[in-house]
């Protein structure tokens, strides 16, 4: 009889047992999942790469250096070429039709009631081109058109995808080597043996073939 109530004590004992360390581990995790809940969410900060993976998704890649093959023309242009005009709200073309290139201004593209554009053909064998007033930012992306005739991508076996890019300074081109750092890139199209992409605001751009 002695021996059933120590067996029945003893069973007592181990279940207080398990439920002090259940009610124990419950408080623990309640107090832990409190304590996660209290962290602020976060954004990626800004500059992150999925920042600039979108930027590319979207067709330019900004902010970043980056060494590219330019579109080479099979003549070089000996010296610089310029073309000017000036464009009202109701915007128009720039020509040089001598390299096959024009710039096309939209309708209430330009930031003032008139804006007077220089295109220059920079000098070398690069399909590039510098572009004034320096810092101008446009309403709407202007068109930038280079004819792929003249050009070493009609010589080519497998013909490379062509880009639009961006350069701050005509330092920034190697025409001997034929390649260049540009600060920002642009998705481009061709079409009719012409290669095409947007701009919003001035300084140098340029094609590069890789």
């Amino acid at each position: 009889m002695r021996k059933g109530i120590r067996s029945m004590q003893g069973k007592s004992s181990r279940m207080r047992f398990v439920r002090a360390a259940r009610v124990l581990i419950g408080a623990s995790a309640l107090a832990l999942f409190a304590a996660c809940s209290s962290e602020p969410l976060t954004a990626p900060a800004a500059g992150a790469p999925s920042k600039t993976l979108l930027s590319g998704l979207l067709g330019g890649v900004t902010g970043v250096v980056t060494n590219v093959t330019g579109l080479l023309r099979t003549t070089a242009v000996v010296a610089p070429i310029s073309r000017s005009q000036t464009f009202d709200r109701t915007g128009g073309q720039l020509n040089i039709p001598e390299l096959g290139f024009s710039l096309t201004v939209p309708t209430d593209a330009i930031p003032g009631t008139t804006l007077t554009i220089t295109v220059t053909a920079i000098a070398g064998k690069i399909v590039a081109y510098n572009f004034e007033p320096h810092g101008t930012q446009f309403r709407k992306p202007l068109t930038f058109t280079q004819a792929l005739s003249g050009t070493n991508w009609l010589t080519k076996l497998l013909r490379p995808q062509l880009s639009g890019g961006y350069f701050q300074n005509e330092s920034q081109l190697d025409d001997q080597n034929g390649s260049a750092l540009i600060n920002e890139s642009f998705r481009a199209l061709i079409n009719n043996n012409a290669v095409s992409f947007d701009i919003g605001h001035f300084s140098g751009y340029m094609v590069s073939s890789g």
